[in-house]
């Protein structure tokens, strides 16, 4: 018609980086700008001008066209597969895409040969009518869904899909010729021979066949925003694992004095207790009891001892420590060694986060009946030596050991796991990621029956992966539970054994995260954290002590047993599970309980329903050769696990992964003035003598480049005094500006751009704590990246270097395994 409205055509628009909305309103600008022909180029952006660009494009008028017309119902006879909307939606939260009742617009999936036809209603309280929208984002963005489900559809990758959550990066052309219909329908292709690109184009119709909206050349990608070129996982490696054992440790050499000994803090648990105040005199440091634990309490007096150091602990991290301070717990060897075990995990991750910072747990054999004397002598030898150990034990003639993983070779594992003919087999946590790939996996043993746990009651969630693993063949069921509360954790036992009459095995998966560095931590989030793992195991124990078990399986996470950064309370509750099973073995070995009993540390899976950023995966790497453990490995390693094999075993995977690296030294080094920099590294106006004034120029300059490389910005843009927040940096951002600053300096606190905000703070910080390597920084003209290893090797202090050069933990973040 004449009087038709021209149609609205977006062109070459890209999100080059996320938007992120927490607890507060975000303010967010839209700037236009003329171009020829009529079109605008806008930009859509947050912080301060011309702060960080979040999505740019074209956007311009076209006359109008009668719409063309699709042949609908020839469309959905090519598409006979259908796919009901619970299971794609449960799929995506598997994969990092939790959608909301609001943005779930997908009613009905037909799938065919490379393309899809999607039913899409608005869903309610995004309706178009009510907001003047021609294209309502809930119906556009449930069409790109529609694209991530043909992804997973069409993808090559084991098990039908990819692990790593999918996310629109760009598209060619999107044109609206008109509004959507209420119930509109979707026409999703894949374009071939794009090469790794991911590219769709979809058509939006009404009932009738009548187009509404066209897109073409949609582009999914599943590598984290941000990646650099070969930062996605490699091919290939090997799976090794590793047995904790205690090996043979005698303190080192004293220190030779040059260094500041640390502040410290000591602990004493048991009758040793009754010694505190003998102890505090005789070597002058701060002492404080520690909470017995009850054999009928465990998980409340573990809980407890965990929550005072805890609180000590972050207290020493926020008080920004100018030099090392150390934790010692000292406990008699007679308690079970899972009591204060999650001590362990709270101290090898401190010392991530804060070098400065460091604790260990000392188990002494006699303790209690041990004079004040002989706890003094202990005590100052622990706190003074410079070892990374944080699991101690001293014999009954003396003699030191530590806690520490050697090699174990497990050999080829099963491909069929060794289940019995007949057997059930209960998996908490058995609707996660990892709970559902062992399902399906031992779901390859013919007449077994599959009980699936979880906290949510049955729904959706559960119906889908009830049906998934039934159409695979295995006889699945499910039956909520808490693990955390012992009422339902014996209620779902008596379900389990009167529906199906017994219980063979059990795989407790079950985790809870509530990730954030200690500095920031909410003490409130261990609890949490601790239940499903250290409440958990112990109901199951309890409520399965009078089954005749073939297994009893813990899964547990590398966090426990190196530490990582970010996850405290979850390496907390992972060590207790590692000595649980070690304490539960025991147990089976004398007849008091039955189930070959195994802790699992996990290391991220490949396909465990979680993904890691960029940043995590480069440190991995280049920590520990680490890699994203595949899933068919994992599993087939579960099946030997279940065999011949230690209560306790770690693993990894990796062409050159390691679980066997010596300790290093955990103290950052003193960072004073020094007298002169290396005389074959400084440039000669880098003398000792350089202002403050200078080293902050310097400072301010390196920082300017780093945090402009990882925001992708103009350094010359950013103003020292501005809160980086207005630039848009975020976590990644700071895992990435932080791993790039240790090429210069070594291990630095993981916080310090929440302990500092602008780029003026960071640059005291630097200024005070590491003056000596400013000396040497290169121009700031330069590539840090280029040269930031030549200066850390000529100026790093011979402790900070060991730490540099030395093995390290790898980051997982959120979620990194079960």
């Amino acid at each position: 018609e004449a009087g038709a409205p021209p149609a609205v055509r977006l062109r070459t628009m890209g999100w080059s980086r996320p938007l992120v909305v927490r607890d507060g309103p975000a303010e967010v600008r839209v700037g236009l700008t003329p171009r020829d022909g009529g079109a605008l180029a806008f930009e859509i952006s947050t912080g301060t001008a011309p702060g960080t660009v979040h999505s740019s494009g074209l956007a311009e008028t076209v006359g109008a066209e009668e719409p063309a017309r699709l042949d609908l119902a020839g469309l959905l006879a090519t598409c006979p597969r259908e796919r009901g909307p619970a299971q794609v939606y449960a799929e995506f939260r598997d994969r990092g895409l939790d959608y909301g009742p609001a943005m779930r617009g997908l009613r009905e999936l037909r799938l065919g040969q490379g393309e899809l036809v999607a039913r899409i209603v608005e869903p309610e309280g995004g309706g178009a009518e009510d907001t003047g929208y021609v294209l309502s984002p809930s119906v556009l963005d449930a069409a790109f869904q529609a694209s991530v489900a043909l992804l997973a559809d069409t993808s090559p990758a084991t098990g039908g899909g990819r692990s790593a959550p999918a996310l629109p990066f760009a598209f060619e052309e999107l044109t609206v010729h008109g509004p959507c219909a209420p119930e509109t329908w979707a026409w999703v292709r894949r374009r071939e021979g794009r090469g790794p690109l991911d590219m769709f184009d979809i058509d939006l119709c009404d009932g009738k066949g009548t187009m509404s909206v066209s897109l073409r050349g949609l582009v999914q990608r599943t590598e984290p925003a941000g990646a650099a070129p070969g930062t996605g996982p490699e091919t290939g490696g090997n799976t090794v694992t590793a047995a904790v054992s205690w090996v043979p440790a005698p303190l080192g050499a004293p220190d030779d004095g040059t260094g500041p000994e640390p502040v410290v803090r000591g602990y004493l648990g048991g009758r040793a207790a009754r010694h505190t105040a003998g102890v505090a005199d005789l070597t002058g440091f701060t002492l404080a009891r520690l909470p017995d634990v009850e054999p009928g309490r465990v998980a409340d007096g573990a809980g407890a001892v965990l929550d005072l150091a805890f609180r000590d602990v972050a207290d020493v991290v926020r008080s920004k420590p100018a030099g090392p301070r150390r934790f010692v717990v000292l406990v008699d060897d007679r308690p079970p060694r899972h009591y204060h075990a999650p001590l362990t995990g709270l101290f090898r991750t401190v010392v991530q986060e804060n070098p400065r910072v460091s604790g260990r747990v000392v188990r002494v054999a006699g303790l209690d009946a041990a004079p004040l004397e002989r706890i003094a002598e202990i005590l100052r030898a622990e706190a003074a030596d410079r070892s990374a150990d944080c699991d101690i034990r001293y014999g009954a003639d003396g003699t030191r050991h530590a806690s520490r993983p050697g090699e174990l070779h497990l050999g080829d594992g099963a491909e069929v796991p060794p289940l019995k003919e007949g057997g059930v087999y209960w998996i908490t946590g058995g609707l996660g990621g990892i709970g559902r790939h062992v399902a399906r996996y031992f779901g390859r043993y013919p007449g077994i029956t599959v009980v699936l746990s979880g906290r949510s009651e049955h729904g959706a969630a559960s119906e889908a992966a009830l049906r998934e693993l039934r159409d695979a063949g295995v006889d699945a069921h499910h039956v909520p539970v808490d693990v955390g509360s012992r009422t339902d954790v014996d209620r779902a036992v008596r379900a389990i054994t009167e529906a199906h009459g017994t219980i063979d095995g059990i795989v407790h998966a079950a985790g809870v995260l509530r990730d954030a560095y200690v500095f920031t931590k909410d003490a409130s989030d261990l609890r949490a954290v601790l239940a499903p793992k250290v409440d958990g195991v112990l109901h199951l124990d309890a409520a399965s002590r009078g089954l005749t078990l073939d297994f009893f399986v813990a899964f547990s996470s590398v966090a426990g047993v190196f530490g990582n950064a970010g996850q405290s309370d979850y390496a907390a509750a992972n060590a207790f599970l590692d000595a649980f099973a070690h304490h539960r073995q025991a147990l089976v070995d004398i007849g008091e309980r039955t189930g070959r009993t195994r802790a699992v540390s996990w290391p991220l899976w490949a396909d465990g329903g979680m993904s890691v950023d960029a940043v995590t995966l480069r440190t991995m790497r280049r920590d520990r050769g680490w890699e994203p453990l595949p899933t068919e490995d994992g599993l087939r390693l579960l099946g030997r696990v279940l065999g011949d094999a230690p209560p306790h075993v770690v693993v990894a995977h990796g062409a050159a992964a390691t679980l066997t690296a010596a300790p290093t030294p955990p103290e950052a080094p003193a960072t004073g003035p020094v007298d002169s920099a290396p005389a074959d590294s400084a440039p000669s106006d880098t003398a000792s003598t350089v202002s403050d004034e200078k080293l902050t120029e310097r400072a301010t300059a390196l920082l300017r480049r780093v945090v402009g490389e990882a925001l992708h910005r103009d350094p010359g843009t950013l103003e020292e005094t501005v809160d980086l927040i207005e630039y848009g940096i975020d976590s990644l951002a700071i895992l990435d500006t932080t791993a790039a600053l240790e090429e210069f300096f070594g291990p630095l606190p993981k916080t310090i751009f929440f302990e500092h905000t602008d780029i003026a703070g960071v640059a005291e910080y630097f200024v005070a704590e590491h003056a000596e390597v400013l000396r040497t920084v290169p121009d700031a003209g330069a590539s840090h990246r280029a040269t930031a290893g030549q200066a850390a090797d000529a100026t790093v202090p011979t402790d900070a270097k060991a730490q540099a050069d030395a093995p390290a933990t790898a980051d997982l973040p959120a979620g990194a395994d079960v």
